[in-house]
């Protein structure tokens, strides 16, 4: 069996979509936060397309709701959201430093 590059959640759920449909889609680079530059990119693609994105739906393109396209919208367990998380904290330098667990635990919760 092959192994995906993404081990859960959006990204996980886009390569099952290719492995469900290669021929037929295009997986994009992902949509993030404050960066909706790639879209223009996206309309010269002449198939259709995965657009991974951690984008809350009001957040998106309003030619999104105008197009009808399709959305498949993930909920994950708010543990494993934590855990990932703080992974993603302790190896990216840009983020704020996360000394240990218990620590981190508590910011999440209260949402910081």
């Amino acid at each position: 069996m092959e192994t995906l590059p993404y081990p859960a959640g959006t990204h996980w759920l886009a390569e099952i979509i290719m492995l469900l449909l290669p021929s037929k889609v295009a997986i994009t680079p992902p949509i993030e936060f404050g960066d909706l530059s790639k879209l223009e990119q996206l309309d010269h693609l002449s198939c259709q397309r995965i657009i991974p994105t951690h984008l809350d739906c009001n957040m998106l393109p309003p030619a999104f709701k105008l197009k009808q396209c399709k959305a498949i919208y993930i909920l994950r367990n708010p543990k494993d959201i934590a855990v990932s998380m703080y992974h993603y904290y302790r190896e990216n330098p840009n983020l704020p430093t996360i000394d240990n667990w218990p620590e981190f635990l508590e910011m999440f919760l209260k949402g910081d």
